[in-house]
């Protein structure tokens, strides 16, 4: 891959610890209540057994400036529209990549564990990110939901901005032949299409309306 564009290379970026990081051995631990949590403790298992190596994620969604380069700023339209083929691209002229659906367990993993930081109960947080995210992004049912796309920057959480609004595709799974799209977005319900939610997609010229690239480095 090629060196992180410099203009990439400023954009405020959170860090997600690799698999070996203790926070998600102890929330393996965690009682699951339903099956939307039982799925996300097997996923993060998996997670957990990949020797997932330390990344950053960047805290707003992406954007196309006025020159068409990307940028991670508040306040501009999301950059959504764009087929994986397209994406792939876009990572490689700034020096970035898509991340994978290990990397995406991971982060919410780190989520959740933000979140009882900041003073959630552990049921409250793990429920916020598995079976219901009306509380952490912007989805149809959202407090002062816009009902149409957010700018980007909007509604930060522990640090991060832009949870839901858009979707989020993931890197290509060599296994399935196809990528994840996770998450929902503005006019999906929070219990429809939470954070933890994947699908499996296989058109790769397919220009996903409502979706961003998960870029990370």
């Amino acid at each position: 891959m090629k060196n992180i564009t410099a203009e990439v290379a400023k954009f405020e970026t959170v860090k997600v610890e690799g698999s070996d990081c203790r926070i998600y051995t102890i929330l393996i631990e965690h009682e699951t209540a339903n099956d939307a949590e039982v799925e996300f403790k097997n996923a993060l298992k998996e997670a957990i057994s990949a020797s997932v190596h330390d990344f950053e994620v960047f805290i707003c969604d992406p954007s196309i400036d006025k020159n068409g380069k990307l940028q991670f700023v508040p306040g501009f339209i999301p950059a959504v529209g764009y087929s994986y083929a397209e994406l792939e691209n876009l990572a490689e002229r700034n020096g970035l990549r898509l991340g994978n659906k290990f990397e995406y367990v991971l982060f919410l993993g780190t989520l959740i564990n933000k979140l009882i930081v900041e003073g959630w109960s552990e049921s409250e947080a793990w429920n916020a990110v598995c079976f219901d995210s009306k509380e952490l992004g912007h989805y149809y049912n959202s407090v002062d939901a816009k009902h149409d796309f957010e700018p980007t920057g909007s509604r930060k959480i522990v640090g991060k901005c832009d949870f839901a609004n858009t979707g989020k595709i993931l890197a290509k799974d060599e296994k399935t032949g196809g990528f994840w799209l996770a998450g929902g977005c503005y006019f999906i319900l929070g219990d429809t299409c939470p954070l933890a939610s994947f699908s499996l997609d296989d058109r790769y010229d397919y220009r996903h309306k409502f979706y961003v690239g998960w870029f990370v480095r």
